[in-house]
């Protein structure tokens, strides 16, 4: 079910013990020369439609309308980017999923295709979870195919190979004449520009990626691999569908 394209009173007549609401979160920043600045909200918004076609009459998934703003700022050096301060996002993610508590909807599914709203999301979901006991799960589609990826691309960052796979196999433009790919280095050895990357490793500040890649791009592109991208989807579709499941029969 499409909320945006639902009246009050079907949503109303929908609302019961397993409606699940799914909210789809990204960004609106620069993805390298080959895809679009809305790559990571259109893809969190089509495997969350995925999911919720895919979990059937056993789970009534309510799909709202994506916010196509995040934490963007180390993107900030490419134009085209837009972000929000963690501050603002943070209170535009409880007060959304606030919203649906008041209207007696306390499970909610987050689909995120944004690293760089990690944090605001665990502010908003733990604030909101003491407040008014919601059940929130999220849903970050690379670490939910983490085991795929790694073991078809064993690497994936920013616009990289295993991000554009993923973007063309859900159906995004894709400009692969223009991918081009940067490998960075941080300052330290236990800087990992890899978020699949195993053995020891810290957590640092996002520096901004004009710093990091001349094109935006961490990773190499034209790597990209639509079949694997499919299989990364079809898997994580997969896996949502099992959470959305799990949250409309948990009491």
């Amino acid at each position: 079910m499409i909320l945006a394209e639902s009246t009050w009173e079907e949503v109303s007549k929908s609302l019961g013990p397993k409606v699940v609401a799914v909210l789809p979160l990204g960004s609106n920043e620069q993805h390298g020369l080959h895809l679009p600045v809305n790559n990571d909200i259109f893809c969190a918004y089509e495997l969350a439609k995925r999911a919720a076609l895919a979990a059937g009459d056993s789970v009534t998934a309510l799909v709202l309308p994506p916010l196509p703003y995040g934490v963007s700022w180390h993107h900030m050096g490419f134009p085209g980017t837009i972000t929000l301060s963690n501050e603002t996002f943070s209170r535009v993610v409880k007060d959304i999923c606030r919203s649906l508590t008041d209207h007696g909807i306390g499970k909610i599914m987050i689909v995120n295709g944004h690293g760089g709203n990690l944090s605001a999301i665990g502010t908003a979901i733990q604030e909101l979870h003491q407040e008014t006991g919601a059940k929130i799960a999220v849903v970050n589609w690379w670490e939910l195919g983490g085991d795929l990826i790694k073991e078809d691309f064993g690497f994936i960052f920013h616009a990289c190979e295993t991000e554009t796979s993923v973007a063309a196999a859900l159906g995004q433009r894709v400009l692969m004449s223009r991918a081009r790919g940067t490998k960075p280095v941080g300052y330290s050895e236990f800087i990992k520009f890899n978020l699949v990357a195993g053995g020891p490793k810290i957590q640092a500040a996002f520096p901004s990626f004009k710093l990091l890649s001349k094109t935006g791009s961490i990773g190499d592109p034209t790597k990209a691999d639509v079949k694997k991208g499919k299989r990364i989807v079809n898997k994580v579709v997969e896996r949502m569908t099992v959470l959305l499941k799990e949250l409309a029969a948990s009491k």
